[in-house]
């Protein structure tokens, strides 16, 4: 931001140098990043009378002037300005003049006619810049003497200065205007702010008359004001007015748009300006758009509106976007005779949200997305209004025409003065705390005395009512803050932290997902991160159908490119591509692994959603949900090549499942089952869905054959398990059992079963017809040839029986043997052998 220092001066009386400012606001916050000098002085730039103006002998569209400078001086020069007259007295930039900004006139031809010199507007002597529309040459007053030059005509001063701020976000809500400045300085300095002239002439018919006002969503708009000008005067801006928002970084323009550009500056409230005749019906409705509406901005380009945009309409269509952008439609021109100005406050989350969803941000929506003060519409309204009337650029109409259904309620907090030099490592009097809020515009009242005048010196409770320009002061912290920056942060004594130490522990969630780590990278894989961001090409990609619920992911209001527009929904896109990037590089002997965070919606997103919402600041948790996911991916040999081992063996669909059984033993995820699925991005028939407990946590197997292709993939594995209801566990806890003292009796079974039928099942039958004496079984062998019946496969099996409290017999174990083999026949249909 570029601040003025004479403009800072005009508000409060300033005691100190500029540097010197610099360095005072530096220490309280207000980062002063430079101050450099500005000119807006003309010299070589003179009173010259036009003697004669004569056709250009080449360009219709131009003219040869003769003038008298004065000292004998008769130059020539070529302008556009054809409207000039014999006896004008006009400003003259001779060769060498130098004009603000550092720009230098120089002779030259046109058109085989040279010009010695340039004919000067306002605006180019005022700031330097390009005149405006419509703007000509600079008639200057009969008194001025030819010859004589201009710069005491436009009381132009030495040289002043501008400090360059760099607000950080806590400072930008109330210091992003010369008067929010100005009370900081007014805080340092105990002087009062001086008042600014307000005075106005009101003429003609009342504002209502003019303008109605309506206000349809007031959680949007709790305040709106407009004020009516009419019979307006088209024309540049005064030269001070001109200066003034050049040397703050602005391009003057007219009389009506500088004016609110000047307020805009000075007070921090962003006004707008509409043409009355182009507003249909002479209505103002501040509402919600309506889905399909659109509105061309003042920058030419047409905007698709959603639903839960805050519009400025009049009776037929949007005719701006709330606190962000007026609409070409309604903006004022030079032929404006009749324009409203909207001065009002928004919420800051719907100005946020809309300026983000468009990826448009301006001066406006820069403040109004922060914070603006709701008392602040009127008082820069009736500014505007007193600055129009003061440079004759038009009349105002009488009174304001204002919709403000609910005061508002400015924020109390209860603040502890011991509390505040516990934080700040001080022993301030509360006196002095309270002396230096209400230096910064907070009421302090002592909470046990009510508003007594008489405020004893040892009260240490207070009750702080904050000004309606400090919405960033919600709690007692941020009065704390305001106490240490006001006396000034070098003031502040040097001390060690005191407190009570507490043992650290980090949470449950953060040390599963080390403890995941760790046993993942310790079987042998590499731990890769990918990109939160994907694009919806990644679903068909995965081969999932349009309608698959897969495909509901969250989508960014403004993505950075085409494959980066949702939030990821699953990890394998990103697994994937690690290993079809690994391959490309002939890297082909891969293990990987992925902690990562997916998202997903918990409620309506579509355009802005709930009144809550807002409230809240924009705080989407309530609708968007985190969910923690391992993605797995093998790929190649099992083991490296080796002068021992050959080639090595390749990994295959069991090694992915150890992998997970792994890790349920190691971190007691409790029953584990894998049963046959047929989820569309794996092979048919090498695939299987997780059971952890009864209920399903994610899938294994082999990539499908379509997307192998795709990917340029000989094979690969890959597995995606949702985490969170383990990763939620308090901590894992093995449960340990003595070595047995008694010895174990084994048997084994071996039998016919049909080849669909998976091993989970035969081994819970085998399990439940053991009971508890069963403390081990293993599959030893699995058998098929062309002898057996078509579709079946035999099965053999190893069973451990043991007692921890005494040696079994074979008088016991026979029967619950006999019972298995009964089980197996019975249950399952099998065939003993």
């Amino acid at each position: 931001m570029l601040l003025p220092y004479g403009w800072l001066c005009e508000l409060v009386e300033v005691p100190w140098s500029a540097s010197e400012l610099a360095d005072r606001l530096s220490m309280v916050g207000v980062k002063v990043e430079a101050v450099r000098e500005v000119d807006f002085r003309c010299p070589g730039v003179i009173v010259a009378r036009v003697v004669s103006l004569l056709p250009h002998p080449e360009n219709p569209r131009a003219g040869v002037v003769t003038l008298d400078g004065g000292r004998r001086l008769s130059p020539q020069v070529v302008t556009t300005a054809l409207g000039l007259s014999p006896g004008d007295l006009v400003p003259l930039a001779l060769p060498g003049a130098r004009l603000p900004g550092d720009r230098r006139v120089e002779a030259e031809t046109f058109g085989g006619v040279r010009s010695e010199g340039m004919l000067c507007s306002l605006t180019e002597l005022a700031c330097g810049q390009p005149p405006g529309e419509e703007e000509g040459v600079l008639i200057l007053p009969a008194a001025a003497v030819p010859g004589s030059p201009v710069d005491p005509l436009l009381e132009a001063q030495p040289g002043d200065f501008v400090l360059e701020l760099e607000l950080t976000v806590n400072y930008a809500m109330h210091c992003q205007s010369v008067l929010g400045v100005a009370r900081e300085v007014a805080a340092l300095t105990g002087m009062p702010l001086h008042a600014r002239d307000h005075a106005l002439t009101e003429t003609g018919a009342d504002a209502r008359d003019h303008v109605r006002v309506e206000v349809h969503d007031t959680d949007g708009c709790p305040r709106y004001v407009a004020r009516v000008f009419h019979d307006l005067v088209p024309g540049p801006s005064p030269c001070w007015m001109q200066r003034r928002l050049a040397a703050a970084g602005l391009r003057p323009r007219n009389r009506l748009v500088d004016t609110t550009n000047y307020v805009l500056l000075e007070l921090g409230q962003p006004l707008h300006a509409f043409d009355r005749d182009r507003l249909a019906e002479g209505r103002i409705i501040v509402r919600r758009a309506a889905r399909g509406e659109t509105l061309v901005g003042l920058d030419g380009e047409e905007r698709l509106l959603d639903p839960g945009m805050l519009v400025i309409a009049d009776a037929c269509k949007p005719v701006a976007l709330a606190g962000i952008i007026g609409g070409a439609d309604t903006g004022v021109t030079p032929g404006t005779r009749v324009a409203v100005l909207e001065s009002a406050h928004f919420h800051p989350a719907i100005v946020r949200r809309t300026s983000l969803k468009l990826g448009l941000r301006t001066d406006a929506s820069a403040r109004f997305e922060k914070w603006s003060d709701p008392e602040a519409p009127p008082l820069a309204a009736d500014r505007a209004a007193a600055l129009l009337g003061a440079m004759a650029a038009g009349k105002v109409a009488p009174g304001r025409v204002e919709v403000y259904p609910r005061l508002h309620a400015r924020t109390i907090l209860r603040m502890r003065v011991s509390r505040v030099n516990g934080l700040l490592g001080a022993n301030l009097p509360a006196s002095e705390v309270r002396g230096r809020l209400q230096r910064l515009g907070f009421e302090a009242t002592p909470a046990k005395h009510g508003r007594r005048r008489e405020i004893p010196d040892d009260t240490d409770v207070y009750l702080v009512t904050v000004p309606s320009w400090r919405g960033d002061v919600t709690a007692e912290v941020d009065l704390t803050e305001e106490v240490a920056r006001s006396r000034g942060y070098d003031e502040l004594p040097s001390c060690l932290p005191r407190g009570t130490l507490t043992v650290g522990q980090r949470p449950a969630r953060l040390s599963a997902i080390e403890q995941m780590a760790t046993i993942i990278a310790a079987a042998g894989l590499d731990e890769i991160v990918t990109s939160p961001l994907m694009g919806p090409v990644a679903f068909d990609r995965l081969r999932l159908a349009p309608n698959d619920p897969g495909r509901d992911a969250l989508v960014l209001a403004n993505p950075l490119a085409e494959d980066q527009t949702l939030l990821r929904s699953t990890l394998l896109p990103g697994m994937i591509e690690v290993l079809a990037h690994n391959a490309g590089r002939r890297q082909v002997d891969l293990g990987f692994f992925e902690l990562g965070t997916v998202f997903r919606r918990r409620g309506d997103l579509s355009g802005f959603g709930l009144k809550s919402a807002v409230r809240q600041g924009g705080d989407l948790s309530s609708w968007v949900g985190e969910e923690l996911r391992l993605a797995l991916g093998l790929m190649g040999r099992r083991h490296p090549a080796h002068w021992r081992r050959g080639t090595g063996d390749r990994a295959d669909f069991f090694d992915l499942k150890g992998l997970i059984e792994l890790l349920g033993d190691r971190l007691s995820w409790g029953e584990l089952r894998f049963e046959p699925s047929s989820h569309p991005s794996f092979h048919p028939t090498r695939q299987a869905c997780l059971r952890v407990n009864g209920d399903t946590r994610g899938f294994l197997g082999e990539l499908h054959p379509k997307i192998l292709e795709a990917q340029g993939l000989d094979r690969a594995l890959v597995a995606e398990i949702d985490l969170d209801p383990m990763a939620r566990r308090q901590r894992y806890r093995r449960r340990l059992q003595p070595l047995p003292r008694h010895p174990a009796l084994l048997r084994d079974v071996s039998f016919v079963v049909g080849a669909h039928l998976p091993v989970a099942a035969v081994e819970m039958a085998i399990h439940e017809a053991a009971g508890p004496l069963l403390e081990k079984l293993a599959l030893f062998d699995v058998y098929q040839d062309e002898a057996m019946a078509a579709g079946s496969r035999s099965l053999a099996y190893s069973l451990t029986y043991r007692a921890l409290d005494r040696t079994l017999t074979d008088q016991e174990v026979d029967p619950i043997h006999l019972r298995v083999r009964q089980t197996l026949v019975d249950r399952l249909g099998a065939v003993l052998r």
